[in-house]
């Protein structure tokens, strides 16, 4: 067929603008891709093209057309029965849109069924081909919608290219309509979619849009998309004339219907770059000329119908498409010749850093590997053979048995990895080249072995042969000679520590006595201790314990009993006395010297005599303490010796025997003369002796008598005696001279203690022959170890004695002993490790610090304290132990016996007080009376108090009278502080208080006023604040107390302010008058005065005016001095420094760059915008004309020659460096102006490239395809306008389908110059900046230039010398440094070594003692928290005491001010530090007690003229009371320790009860043996009772009559209280008798009456009370005998003492003690009120000694009448108002005793908080001995 070659030649000139073909490079294929030729996809495929509707297939069918401009006719026929020729052409298949013309030039074309809209044309190609672009001719309307899709899986799945139709969005809602953004975006397109044209309409789409710029044609991506399989073209809706909506007839339909005259499929065949032809598909046999082929020709090594692969063998490469420059060619595989087969792996490829992904198949001879470069398993590479060699890999030769994975070797030499060719790979623990032997430390090859061989395990610390440690065959290790166990890992027993040392390991060497045995932990040596001993050894001892010394079991003789010469008790026979005695002796002696008149020898005899006869009368046995002085060596122990006269003797009670062995007996003592002494002892066990020990040694009974020589101070038995734990054991010792026959009474002898030493050669570790054995034996003998215990004091012991004794205590105590240490007495817990004695306080004593040193009392927390007894007033320096009190000679008292009795002064010289009968006692040492009565005062109470006048001097016969001032000084109308009488005019002148004045001081005086005439009034000073004349007595009013006066200028009632015309402070005399005017408004001011203010001056100044003078400007203000005031600065707030300006002138301070009056210009020589910011102008001086800028633009005026902004350049046209500029050469200009004129082209060009981007129009340049559009446009004009409309409408399709092609172009190409435009204005803005890095690294390289230009000059001033010094210091300088830096950091002995090296030592011990110190924690917080819960318990309960004592919560912060409890309380002190405690409105008891002592100071003050009985009787009441109350408490404490002891006797009753049972029932059960039963029967006969029958009952007979005796006791006390309280109801009532006995104290006296009935109570209650006391004395002594008989055997040891208590316990205490303080306050207060009480009932009893007077009186004048009754009714009355005061007084004695009772309830309170205390410190004790106990486990763990 032919088309119009016009019309082809104007589509190949269109279609080849863009869519080229894509040919071979010129290399063709070698060196980069290459592509086939591309052509019409359709020809030659004619079969392959397919239509789901066209017309006249099966019959003919007729069809119509729109309208007739082609032909005449309207409808025609078609007949597609048959293919198209010259007889049938009125077929329109599918195959005739291939051309568009047929060989005779008719047009021919396909048309579907008339009416259809769903028609597709499907394209199926052989092979992938590419797709460029598609044109589709329409002989009809082109469709209102249609779809290009493809396939490129050969119509498996598809995928749409383009969507087109007239109305998009309501055709393909989902459909993008909004262009193309992407070259792969699927949109929706309208243009080829209209209605118009009705024929010849085309329809034109390209794969690749010119419009969107391709990067890269030859990418995946674009491939991908122009690659194709299929292509089909769905038509979906006809375009019509709109006919059809309303009539669907054949008629109406066979108009509309698809046509295409030509379909034009351009592409070629798809070959990835890697052919340049293509040839057929095997299976299609068309040969058409002008065909495009399917199957590629390839080259690059590929195959495949597209090129798609590599071929065989040519994997070593990934395939790839193939690029312009690179044709990625397949590379062969490199396989060593031992295979021909391989394939990619990409895996490898990528690892290989994408070198080679190629991987062999199928490898032969023996080979393997990626490349067959390696041998198989069980081969290795022959290295003489070549790799490609058949033979190269050998089979392995190794041992299955020793060698991995059943004989595998090394299949080649790695040196690097270690491998050989051939060399077989052993088990772990398998050698040899075969693997067939164990290695060294190995033994056993076997095959089911892992390994191979097993390891020997030897230690490596236990064996002797470190080469061959065991044997191969067996295993077994070969040991040292203290090493055992199969792998010689163990130590022999006795022992440990396993290590490298030749012998293997070390013997335990455990302590003998502290250890158990001699057997130790291998692993630390650690031996089993006894009881509290420490140390790996167990050679130590726990803290707060110690080993008991060899005399540790010493009883002293002062605690012994007692026994005088005659009793039976001692041993021996007692001596007789003797016949002469030296009474007599002396006596006959004596006569001799009377009668010879020999007066000394006489003297002598005399004292002598009477030293004797005191010896006589002094006890059998006493007492002797000694004190301990640091100038005296203590010889004793305990407090002192027990004094034993001739004959007489001690007994020794001995049951706390530890160890059953026999023990040296031994007495220390001191003699009195040089004769010597001997000892009678006798030993006697109470019980059997039942251990292994003593059981067989006879008798239980021995007899010592030994000589006590009066040079020694000790003596031994001469044998041992056995003594056994549980026994006991009585020690009877009688003293008498030695070698004579009768007992002086004057002997005596002073006994120390009785000593207890073991027999140490008993004990295990010194018998036997053993070498060790020998060893301690000689070491106790060459150290001296037992001689140093024989005396005292004991000497210091050698360090071998210390831990002998301490092995010798651990065995016989099975441990070591608790220090128990007395908290109170002691500085510590600790003790010494040998002896166990505690480091004491001053003045205590024992080895426990638990017992005062003679001569001390008070044991407590701070020790013990001196007696101090006064040597001419005590009889002995010892006091009693508890309270201090010193046994007193006649006449002296006191503790210290140092003071007089009460009534003298001036010990030792003691004289009676001379107080002039006013008082009774005076200063024990001045003399200095005290306490003076009858308003008396003065040393002697010579003198009357103030407010009393008179001579009260003894033997005046006057008294002190009250002061008339002008009433009493009781009273409140007494103004005088004294008074004196004026013997001369007989009146009394008053010395008047401040303020008074007169002679009875019943006036004001002089700058006061009042009302002092009226009881009560006052005379208060006037208020005229110091500016009145106070001598003046006109100054002020003397009633109103108005200033009248005033002074310096000032005015008003009080004279507090300045005059009118005056100003100032008028309360310091500092009024001046106002002497500006002038500066004052003028309405202010009249008659030459101006109104200012009083106080400063200031007159009201004019506006905007201030000062205090009217002298300035208001700030912010100016122009000072105008009438209307001050301006305003109106100072710009941005530009200048503040809003102050001048005063006068009104210039601002303006900001740097500012200028002008308000800163709101710029200054000189500056420029710019002053509301943005002004710039200095800095023109330089040498190139501008002046020194200002332009004040806009900134710019200089320049000189010739200068350019720039600042004129600081060389102009253009001038060279050189500014200010140096010369003139170029004239050629200059020439060339200027060409490069001007290039400039200015240059921006036209900018500006037009500018304006194209802004309209895209360019403007002023003419366009060659508009200019022919606008001339086809106006022939189209003029046919319109020649009216021919055939040809019109011809010319008008022909034109307008031109106008569209010619359009497409332009829009391409119009966006194609837009991308242009946009690439370059990216490409100028990136030009741009690198210009602008450019320029700025320029700037920096030109500033390093100058700088290394400016030390290049340096160096070359200076000189070579001065540099090379330079070089040589700082070189010298880094040679210090680094030598330093090496000290510091490297060499034994720099910090960092150091610092490594405690490092270290730290964290080993911060190991060691990590678990310790973290349970020592742990335990310590459990006790912590412990201790704070029971100290929250305590401290709430504390907070109630408190609460109760002061009525505060004493909340006290950390300065111990309690802010919000103004009644205090425990820990509360005000400012200067004193505590705080009850006040105004609190209820506790210290408050009740304040008010109580307020209540009775008041009663007090009001009868101070009480009189001196009433005084004494009070304080025998209080005597009596006092010994009532301490005479009930000791009752009620007697019976609740006889209620005590009666529960525990019953308990102990029910206890044997039950024991007797429990024996009945074993005797009685059946099945008993004999052995048993014999056994229980003897341990039930040796039970005894600790005192005998007799005692016993004559213990209970004393109790009961003792408690006979007391049976009255509580009826005494009732009574007794009866008899005080009506007592202290007579002292309240006195206290409410303070008002109206004011003016009755003269007739008072009928009191006395009710005084006889309290005397009498009072004698009856103090004999109850004596015979009671006498009672309770009894009742106690007896219980002390029961008691001490009952306590034989303590239950339990005292726990130990805390040595340091926590912090919590502390605090407690301290508050405890606080408490403890403020209740004594409180029962001082209430003693001082029971003291003012006291007083109170003296003035009672003087009150009612009066009365009685009154009453005799009364009644010696009962004759006479009249007056008389009317005295005597009055004293009635007198009498009636004194009981209602003794009732009052009655209620406050009972209000005082409720006081005391709450006293008494806070003290057993704070007794209870005590023994809360003891037993937190008792809890404590314990945790922390667990504490102890567990870190000395832990310890030893180490």
């Amino acid at each position: 067929m032919w088309r119009d070659p016009a019309t082809f030649l104007a589509s190949k000139i269109i279609l080849g603008t863009y869519f080229p073909e894509l040919p071979s490079g010129p290399h063709g294929c070698t060196e980069g891709s290459c592509y086939p030729a591309t052509g019409n996809l359709l020809i030659g495929r004619g079969v392959n093209l397919s239509a789901t509707s066209t017309c006249g297939l099966t019959e003919p069918e007729h069809y119509c057309i729109v309208s007739h401009l082609q032909e005449s006719d309207k409808c025609f026929e078609c007949n597609s029965q048959h293919r198209y020729d010259h007889y049938h052409r009125n077929s329109h298949r599918i195959e005739n849109v291939i051309y568009l013309m047929d060989r005779n030039g008719n047009h021919t074309w396909w048309q579907s069924v008339n009416g259809q809209e769903n028609v597709s044309i499907r394209l199926n190609l052989e092979a992938e081909f590419h797709f460029t672009h598609l044109i589709m001719k329409f002989k009809t309307f082109r469709p209102a919608a249609m779809i290009i899709e493809r396939s490129a899986d050969f119509g498996r799945t598809w995928r749409p290219y383009r969507y087109f139709a007239s109305n998009c969005t309501r055709t393909f809602p989902s459909i993008p309509a909004n262009g193309l953004h992407h070259i792969n975006d699927v949109i929706c397109e309208e243009r080829y979619s209209d209605i118009e044209p009705s024929t010849n309409g085309e329809v034109i789409y390209k794969v690749l849009d010119p419009a969107i710029h391709v990067k890269d044609p030859y990418s995946l991506d674009i491939q991908e998309l122009l690659r194709i399989t299929n292509l089909r073209i769905n038509f979906t809706k006809l375009n019509t004339l709109g006919d059809d909506l309303l009539d669907r007839r054949f008629d109406v339909l066979q108009k509309y219907y698809y046509a295409i005259y030509e379909l034009v499929v351009r592409g070629s065949c798809f070959c990835y770059g890697h052919a340049s032809e293509c040839a057929p598909v095997p299976s299609v046999d068309t040969r058409e000329n002008g065909m495009i082929h399917g199957r590629c020709v390839c080259k690059h090594n590929t195959e495949g119908l597209n090129c798609e692969r590599c071929r065989d063998f040519h994997n070593d490469l990934p395939w790839r498409p193939a690029e312009a420059d690179n044709p990625h060619t397949c590379r062969e595989c490199n396989c060593n010749g031992h295979s021909n087969q391989c394939h990619f792996d990409m895996a490898v490829y990528l690892a290989t850093g994408n070198v080679s992904g190629g991987v062999c198949d199928d490898c032969l001879h023996n080979s393997m590997g990626r490349n067959c470069e390696m041998c198989k398993p069980f081969y290795y590479q022959d290295h003489v053979r070549d790799i490609r060699d058949p033979q190269v890999c050998v089979a392995c030769d190794c041992d299955p048995v020793g060698s991995l994975e059943g004989g595998v070797c090394d299949s080649h030499t790695d040196l690097d990895m270690g491998m050989i060719a051939g060399q077989c790979r052993c088990k772990s623990n398998v050698k040899g080249t075969r693997c067939d032997d164990c290695k060294e430390g190995y033994y056993g090859l076997s095959q089911n072995d892992q390994l191979g061989c097993q390891p020997c395990n030897c230690d490596p610390r236990g064996i002797i042969m470190m080469g061959a440690p065991c044997d191969q065959i067996s295993g077994d290790c070969s040991c040292k000679r203290y090493v055992t166990g199969r792998y010689c890992n163990q130590c022999l027993p006795e022992y440990w520590g396993l290590s490298n040392d030749l012998a293997g390991c070390r013997p335990c060497d455990c302590d003998f006595g502290g250890a158990f045995n001699n057997r130790c932990m291998m692993e630390n040596g650690q031996c089993d201790c006894r009881r509290h001993l420490i140390g790996r050894q167990c050679s130590e001892v726990q803290p707060g314990y110690f080993c008991a010394p060899l005399d540790y079991y010493k009883y002293e003789a002062e605690d012994a009993t007692r026994h005088s010469p005659a009793e039976s008790a001692l041993p021996g026979k007692v001596r007789p006395q003797a016949e002469t005695d030296c009474v007599q002796h002396l006596s006959n002696q004596l006569r001799r010297h009377r009668r010879h008149r020999r007066v000394t020898n006489s003297q002598q005899h005399r004292a002598a005599l009477r030293r004797i006869r005191q010896l006589q009368q002094t006890p059998d046995v006493t007492t002797v303490h000694r004190g301990h002085t640091p100038s005296h060596m203590v010889s004793w122990t305990g407090p002192g010796f027990a004094r034993v006269k001739d004959g007489a003797g001690l007994v020794f009670t001995i049951d706390n025997i530890p160890y059953a062995m026999e023990y040296d007996i031994m007495i220390r003592y001191e003699p009195e003369s040089t004769e010597d002494w001997e000892a009678v002892v006798s030993i006697t066990s109470v019980l059997l002796p039942s251990s292994l020990r003593c059981g067989n040694l006879l008798p239980t009974e021995q007899l010592y008598t030994v000589t006590l020589p009066h040079r020694n101070r000790y003596i031994q038995m001469p044998r041992p005696f056995c003594f056994e734990p549980s026994n006991r054991y009585v020690v009877a010792i009688r003293f008498q001279r030695h070698g004579v026959s009768h007992r002086h009474l004057t002997a005596f002898i002073l006994i120390d203690s009785l000593v207890l030493i073991p027999k140490y050669t008993e004990l295990p570790g010194f018998q036997g022959n053993e070498p060790e054995a020998e060893q301690r034996r000689e070491e106790m003998i060459r150290y001296m170890c037992l001689d140093s215990f024989m005396m005292t004091p004991m000497p210091a012991l050698a360090e071998m004695c210390s831990k002998l004794i301490c092995s010798i205590s651990s065995i016989i105590h099975d441990g070591a002993l608790s220090c128990q240490c007395d908290p109170q007495g002691s500085l510590s817990g600790e003790c010494d490790k040998v002896g166990g004695q505690c480091r004491c306080k001053p003045n205590v004593m024992g080895r426990r610090c638990d017992q005062c040193a003679p001569g001390t009392y008070g044991f407590g927390v701070n020790g013990c304290t001196a007696c101090d007894c006064n040597s001419e007033g005590s009889l002995s320096h010892q006091c009693d132990p508890v309270t201090g009190q010193c046994q007193c000679r006649q006449g002296a008292t006191g503790r210290q016996c140092s003071d007089c009795q009460p009534g003298q002064w001036g010990f030792p010289s003691c004289s009676r007080c001379q107080c002039n009968g006013h008082a009774d006692i005076c200063d024990p040492r001045t003399g200095e009376c005290t306490y003076c009565r009858d308003h008396t005062a003065g040393h002697l109470c010579e003198r009357c108090v103030n407010g009393f006048f008179g001579n009260p001097v003894l033997g005046s016969g006057e008294h002190c009278r009250p002061c008339p001032c002008p009433g009493n000084p009781a009273s409140d109308h007494f103004n005088g502080h004294s008074c004196e009488a004026d013997h001369t005019s007989n009146q009394i002148i008053c010395n008047c208080k401040q303020g008074f004045t007169g002679s009875r001081c019943d006036q004001c005086a002089p700058g006061y006023y009042g009302n002092p005439e009226q009881p009560g009034g006052q005379c208060v000073p006037c208020e005229c604040t110091g500016n009145i004349d106070t001598q003046d007595p006109g100054s002020c009013d003397p009633r109103t107390g108005q200033c009248l006066k005033c002074l310096y200028h000032t005015d008003g009632p009080s004279c507090n302010s300045c005059q009118h015309g005056y100003y100032g402070n008028a309360l310091a005399h500092d009024c001046r008058r106002n002497m500006i005017l002038s500066a004052c408004m003028p309405s202010a001011c009249s008659d030459g005065q101006c109104h200012c203010d009083r106080q400063t001056g200031a007159c009201p100044c004019r506006e905007n005016v201030a000062g205090h003078n009217c002298d300035q400007c208001a700030p912010n203000h100016w122009n000072y001095g105008q009438e209307r005031g001050c301006e305003p600065c109106d100072c710009d707030p941005q530009h200048s420094m503040g809003t102050h300006c001048n005063m006068f002138t009104g210039q601002c301070r303006c900001s740097p760059g500012f200028g002008g009056k308000q800163c709101t210009e710029c200054e000189q020589f500056h420029w710019g915008d002053p509301q943005v910011q002004c710039q200095e102008c800095n023109c330089h001086p040498l190139g501008s004309e002046m020194a200002q800028c332009d004040r806009i633009t900134g710019v200089c005026e320049c000189r010739e020659g200068a350019a720039g902004k600042q004129c600081d350049e060389c102009a253009r046209g001038f060279t050189g460096n500014f200010p140096k500029c010369v003139q170029c050469h004239p050629c200059f200009q020439l060339w200027d102006d060409a490069v001007c004129q290039i400039k200015r082209d240059l921006e036209h060009i900018e500006y037009t490239v500018q304006k194209i981007l802004e309209s895209g129009i360019t403007p002023g340049v003419g366009d060659t395809r508009i200019r022919e559009l606008e001339r086809k446009l106006k022939q189209v004009q003029d046919l319109i306008s020649a009216e021919d409309s055939d040809r019109i409408h011809q010319l008008i399709g022909q034109s307008i389908d031109d106008l569209r092609a010619e359009i497409a172009l332009t829009d391409g190409r119009l966006m194609g110059v837009a991308r242009e435009l946009n690439t370059t204005a990216a490409e100028e803005e990136a030009l741009r900046r690198t210009l602008s890095d450019l320029e700025k690294d320029l700037r920096d390289v030109n500033n390093t230039v100058a700088h290394k230009e400016r030390l290049l000059e340096d160096y070359l001033t200076s000189g070579f010398a001065d540099q090379f010094e330079k070089v040589k210091k700082y070189y010298q300088e880094s040679l210090d440094a680094e030598k330093k830096c090496n000290l510091t950091v490297s060499g034994p002995l720099s910090p960092v070594e150091e610092s490594k090296k405690t490092r270290a030592i730290t964290k080993e011990k911060l190991d060691a003692s990590k678990d310790k110190t973290l349970r020592a924690l742990a335990a310590q917080n459990k006790s912590l928290t412990e201790l704070q819960e029971k100290a929250h318990d305590l401290g709430k309960k504390v907070h109630h005491l408190s609460h109760k004592v002061c009525g505060g919560h004493s909340n006290a912060s950390a300065n111990g001010s309690c802010s919000d409890s103004q009644c205090g309380g425990a820990g509360c002190r005000d400012n200067q530090g004193n505590h705080v405690c009850g006040g105004e409105g609190c209820n506790g008891t210290v408050s009740a007690s304040a008010a109580a002592l307020d209540l009775t100071r008041n009663v007090t003050d009001s009868l101070t003229a009480a009189n001196e009985e009433l005084q004494n009787v009070a304080r025998k009441l209080q005597d009596i009371a006092t010994l009532t109350q301490d005479v009930k408490n000791q009752a009620k404490s007697t019976l609740d320790k006889a209620q005590k002891k009666k529960e525990h006797f019953e308990n102990n009753n029910n206890k044997l009860k039950d024991f007797i049972k429990k024996i009945r029932d074993f005797l009685t059960e059946e099945g008993g043996d004999p052995e048993s039963i014999e056994k229980v029967a003897l341990q039930v006969l040796m039970i005894k009772l600790p005192v005998n029958r007799t005692t016993l009952d004559k213990m209970i007979m004393q109790i009961k009559d003792s408690l006979s005796n007391l049976t009255n006791i509580e009826g005494i006390v009732n009574k007794t209280s009866q008899h005080i309280s009506k007592a202290k109801e007579l002292l309240e009532k006195a206290k409410d008798a303070k008002s109206r006995a004011e003016g009755v104290k003269d007739i008072a006296n009928k009191t006395q009456q009710a005084l006889d009935v309290s005397e009498k109570a009072i004698e009856k209650a103090r004999t109850a009370l004596k015979e009671a006391h006498n009672n309770l004395n009894s009742t106690r002594n007896a219980t002390a005998e029961v008691q001490h008989s009952l306590n034989l055997n303590k239950q339990m040891d005292v726990m130990m003492r805390l040595n340091n208590l926590s912090m919590g316990v502390e605090a407690l205490r301290n508050k405890t003690e606080q408490n403890r303080q403020m209740a004594a306050d409180a029962k001082a207060l209430a003693n001082n009120a029971t003291h003012l009480a006291s007083s109170l009932q003296r003035n009672l009893n003087d009150t009612e000694k009066r009365y009685r007077q009154l009453q005799m009186r009364v009644e010696s004048l009962g004759g006479e009448s009249g007056g008389l009754t009317n005295i005597n009714k009055k004293a009635m009355d007198i009498k009636k108002e004194a009981e209602d005061l003794l009732n009052k007084a009655s209620k406050g004695i009972e209000q005082l005793k409720r006081l005391e009772k709450r006293f008494k309830n806070n003290e057993q309170r704070m007794q209870k908080q005590r023994l809360e205390l003891d037993e937190l410190k008792e809890n404590a004790t314990v945790v922390r001995d667990e504490i102890r106990e567990q870190v000395q486990k832990y310890s030893n763990c180490v």
